[in-house]
């Protein structure tokens, strides 16, 4: 097996880490490892995506236990009462595997999740849909998860820490509080990886107290920017009127929302970021002639590179009319430069996301078919999954990255680009709409409803690579030097040190129960 971005991470945590001395429990819908069926027997490869990546390695070195949606076809086979020991070349933690009915999936996942608050969140509230059957779905998927954990800590230490990511949970914390295997004094915090929207956007969902004093549950809640952070806030306090909120502390004091919430619920902000290291490792991976060789790409040809996902958050169909405006305006660039695109389907049971995908194809196609010719292709559109030397390859490859997210919580794949690069050459066109925006100096800024400028913005990085390379090479440093300061490591340290505030605020009220640290 390959070895994944984040086997070897360099960050530390010191002696006195509340995450070293207790035990930790992260929860996920998206598993780190999959066990899959194959004609020669049983498979296990790591997931892709930006929030297996990062914690992966945590686990690693701390131990402790990850509960994640048993999604692959042979991972109830390998597993030993749900749970299974990982990595599978140097085990380090447990793997415990949640199995629900497909019907639950389809509703709570495909449902209520990606059809409802995945919308909601990036402000396409016109492609929201909801169903009955969605919500209760979401329920009952929260439940399960809270009866997953419980038993994965009851017997254990006294004072455990869960960490909960993402949107698919936003019941989990008060489903927790209200089970009497759980520790009194386990800490209970969720970290939400999308942004969060402004009241007037939230109070659009029918469920938006129970999200609300679900997420008060939480002794801890982390969000990527302080943008986040204030409209979670400003969410509260015109939604909730029992919360009390001071937003300058980031404390929401819940009693009165509900039965079982904690007293309080301390709100930080700080992005993820990526293993640097890992990403450097570039040097030491697959040549980037390959790539030319691989995907038929003539290397005297500039090439303008997209990473996503085949989803209407990442503002792929605008980036596609930017470069159909910039082959009309600017006739140099036919036949000079080639956008590769590697965009594979993802939720493809979600109607929205399939009507998305097939115009999305329909528009390459019509791009290909108005400027190709019979040795260029305007677009070249990669379906099939990448791994992650390739991936390495591909960014090194690249004269410019284009993220034109139309709203995005961050976005590691615009960070991984630059790390990847350092020393080297490339330029970033990077959407304002996407989080990275806020942390990253040194990128071409866009605005991906605006075709002519983000087209502007293209023609501007694609030339710098030829004629004004001092100015690439600053411009690199300088989002270098972004990159280094939010690695992932960092985001780590943070929630640390959350932690351990928690502790100190508890002990200065006298409080010995959420978020005391035992040691």
């Amino acid at each position: 097996m390959p070895e994944s971005p984040s086997s070897r991470p360099a960050w530390t945590l010191s002696a006195s880490s509340p995450l070293r001395k207790r035990d930790l429990v992260v929860v996920s819908n998206r598993e780190p490892y999959v066990h899959s069926r194959t004609d020669d027997g049983i498979a296990v490869e790591r997931s892709a995506g930006g929030l297996t990546t990062a914690l992966d390695p945590v686990l690693r070195r701390l131990g402790g236990t990850w509960v994640a949606w048993g999604s692959g076809d042979a991972d109830a086979a390998v597993a030993d009462d749900g749970t299974v020991r990982v990595p599978p070349e140097e085990p380090a933690y447990d793997l415990e595997r949640v199995f629900l009915a497909e019907s639950t999936v389809e509703d709570y996942y495909y449902g209520y999740s990606n059809s409802t608050l995945w919308p909601l969140c990036h402000g396409d509230l016109g492609r929201i849909r909801s169903e009955p059957s969605h919500w209760p779905a979401y329920e009952r998927a929260n439940e399960r998860f809270a009866d997953a954990v419980v038993e994965g800590v009851e017997g254990g230490d006294p004072d455990p820490i869960v960490w909960i990511q993402d949107y698919h949970f936003a019941l989990l914390s008060d489903r927790l509080r209200s089970r009497s295997g759980l520790p009194d004094a386990a800490t209970i915090a969720q970290f939400w990886h999308v942004p969060w929207p402004s009241p007037d956007a939230v109070r659009v969902s029918p469920h938006a107290r129970e999200l609300l004093e679900g997420l008060l549950g939480n002794d801890l809640l982390g969000f990527h920017l302080p943008a986040y952070r204030r409209n979670f806030l400003e969410t509260v306090d015109r939604l909730l009127p029992g919360a009390s909120v001071d937003r300058e502390a980031g404390i929401v004091r819940s009693e009165g929302t509900g039965s079982s919430e904690p007293e309080r619920t301390r709100v930080y902000a700080r992005p993820i970021g990526i293993d640097v290291s890992s990403a450097r490792r570039a040097e030491s991976t697959e040549e980037p002639s390959s790539v030319f060789e691989d995907y038929e790409l003539d290397p005297g040809r500039s090439l303008l590179l997209g990473v996503e996902r085949l989803d209407y958050a990442k503002g792929i169909r605008e980036r596609l009319r930017a470069f159909e405006h910039l082959l009309e305006t600017e006739p140099r660039w036919r036949e000079s430069v080639t956008h590769l695109m590697v965009a594979g389907p993802t939720r493809e049971q979600v109607p929205e996301y399939r009507r998305y995908q097939r115009r999305v194809r329909e528009q390459v196609a019509a791009i290909n078919a108005r400027f190709g010719t019979d040795d260029w292709t305007p677009v070249r559109h990669v379906e099939a999954a990448v791994d992650w030397e390739r991936l390495l390859a591909l960014y090194r490859a690249a004269d410019a990255l284009v993220v034109s997210s139309r709203r995005d919580g961050l976005n590691l794949v615009a960070m991984e680009y630059v790390a990847a690069n350092a020393g080297g050459t490339g330029t970033l066109v990077l959407s304002e709409l996407a989080g990275a925006s806020e942390i990253l100096e040194g990128a071409i800024e866009i605005n991906p409803y605006d075709v002519a400028g983000t087209a502007a913005a293209i023609d501007r990085a694609l030339s710098l690579e030829i004629d004004e390379a001092d100015e690439a090479q600053e411009r690199l440093e300088s989002l270098s030097e972004s990159v280094r300061r939010h690695d992932v490591g960092e985001w780590v340290r943070s929630f640390d040190r959350e932690v351990r505030a928690l502790a100190t605020d508890a002990a200065a009220r006298g409080d010995a129960g959420a978020g005391c640290d035992s040691g």
